[in-house]
């Protein structure tokens, strides 16, 4: 078996040109190829278009969305086959958006660790039930789940069903495509581990975990704190606690908040941490705060450029399945 990435097809994995050429050389997708080789044999493609990673972000927990996600998964054909406990570091959050965050504000950058590095939570290995197959269950899941910005949300989509309040609190973190079902396993795990999540995949390929994911989340959802992530809230909350210099520093940035939106982030979280002030507190003013893009700079990697497209027009397509 070929342990080099020259003879991946591609037209399989990514419908994006300027994917291809990244993850052909970066060492995450190549040891991660390798290891969804070794294990998966020659179902690794089949078993690729019809699977995708969900992460449920730690403000799904914060913000009690796991029930009315997992509803939505299971009624738009997506059923649970494996998870496993997960924790976002700060070096994962870097890689995984490598080829994004170098278009973000540092102030995103922070705020967004910051948000992701909260809580433990869990990682789920989802199956599309779909018959036939017209578009990889990455692929149909990133179109389910709808856009980023609230504005731009068709109803029905999953980001509009839970109220994701903006941008940043999304509450899940999906794949986009068979390419980055195989590339984030590199960034998440080392050799062994992986080998065994793609067992696992395996092994448990056409049955139904659902139950036993729902009971690990509800345990850490139960554990977790609350926030309804409005930021007027979440400032009376802050104020409370402040007194003195500090409480007129922050009545200055909220002041700046309530006529241009705005706060000073990196004098905001010196603050706030001073006073031992609620993380979703912090979390939910800054989210609404910030500057999210650094203008003048394109993401490397951006699939809602013409991803999807690139799927419907054939530029990328399925391999035919067995039966």
């Amino acid at each position: 078996m070929d342990r080099s990435s020259r003879d991946i097809e591609w037209s399989h994995l990514s419908s994006l040109d300027e994917k291809r050429a990244a993850y052909a050389l970066e060492t995450y997708f190549r040891e991660s190829l390798w290891d969804a080789r070794v294990v998966l044999g020659e179902r690794l493609l089949p078993i690729l278009q019809r699977i995708t990673l969900l992460v449920f972000k730690p403000e799904a927990l914060v913000g009690r969305r796991v029930e009315g996600t997992l509803r939505f998964l299971a009624d738009n054909g997506f059923t649970p086959i494996h998870f496993r406990p997960f924790a976002f570091t700060r070096p994962i959050t870097r890689e995984v958006w490598r080829y994004q965050w170098n278009a973000s504000t540092l102030d995103k950058i922070d705020v967004s660790t910051l948000a992701f590095c909260a809580l433990p939570t869990v990682l789920v290995v989802l199956r599309d039930d779909t018959s036939p197959l017209e578009l990889p269950g990455s692929v149909r899941l990133k179109k389910r789940k709808g856009a980023a910005a609230p504005e731009a949300r068709a109803p029905g989509t999953l980001r509009s069903v839970v109220s994701a309040p903006n941008r940043m609190i999304t509450f899940v973190h999906t794949t986009d495509e068979p390419a980055d079902v195989l590339r984030e396993p590199g960034i998440y795990f080392d050799r062994p581990t992986r080998r065994g999540f793609f067992q696992d995949i395996l092994a448990g390929f056409s049955g139904d975990a659902t139950a036993g994911c729902r009971a690990a989340l509800a345990a850490l959802e139960a554990r977790a704190p609350t926030s309804d992530f409005v930021p007027e809230r979440a400032w009376a909350r802050i104020l409370e606690r402040a007194g003195g210099q500090t409480r007129e520093r922050l009545e200055a940035q909220h002041a700046r908040f309530r006529e241009a939106g705005k706060v000073d982030w990196e004098d905001f979280h010196v603050l706030c941490a001073g006073l031992g002030c609620d993380t979703w507190d912090i979390v939910s003013v800054a989210t609404a705060a910030i500057d999210y893009d650094d203008v003048g700079h394109a993401q490397l990697i951006n699939f809602d450029r013409g991803g999807l497209a690139g799927w419907l027009e054939g530029r990328a397509r399925l391999v035919p399945e067995a039966g």
